[in-house]
C-alpha cells in the first residue's frame, strides 16, 4: 500500500489516493478524500489523512483483518502498534511526542524525564 500523489487532480478532487498492493485505489478511502477535497479542506489536510488511514490499512493488513473488521476494542492495540512503528520523518514523529508548558516539544530520548547525556555513569 501506498500513497500516490496526483499532481494534474480537478478542482474538488484530492490531489493524493491510497492505492492497495495491487495498485487499485482504496475506495473507501477515496470516496472520504474527494469530500474532504469538496469541503475544501487544505491540500496538507488531505495528504495527512491520507498518510494517516495507510498506517490504519497497513495496521489491518497485518492483523488479517479489513478496515470495516477495525473495532473499538482494536484501538489500543492500534496506538500501540503507532508506538512500535519507526518513523524517519519528523512530521510523522511529532504525533508521538511530549509538550512541555509553553507548547515546546521535547525529544523522544528526553520524554523519559532526562536526556542520555544527562545521565551519570553507575560505573565506578
Amino acid at each position: 500500500m501506498r500513497v500516490m500523489k496526483v499532481p494534474d487532480a480537478a478542482a474538488g478532487q484530492p490531489q493524493v489516493r491510497l492505492m492497495d498492493t495491487a495498485g487499485e485505489p482504496v475506495v473507501e478511502v477515496d470516496d472520504f478524500l474527494r469530500l474532504l477535497a469538496v469541503r475544501a479542506y487544505s491540500r496538507d489536510t488531505v495528504r495527512a489523512y491520507a498518510y494517516d488511514l495507510l498506517k490504519l490499512y497497513l495496521f489491518c493488513e497485518e492483523r488479517g483483518i479489513t478496515a470495516a473488521e477495525f473495532t473499538p476494542a482494536r484501538a489500543m492495540e492500534f496506538l500501540e502498534w503507532l508506538r512500535l512503528v519507526s518513523s524517519s520523518r519528523r512530521a510523522q514523529r511529532l504525533e508521538l511526542g511530549v509538550a512541555r508548558s509553553g507548547g515546546r516539544l521535547l525529544s523522544p530520548k528526553t520524554s523519559t524525564g532526562y536526556s542520555p547525556r544527562c545521565r551519570r555513569s553507575t560505573s565506578s
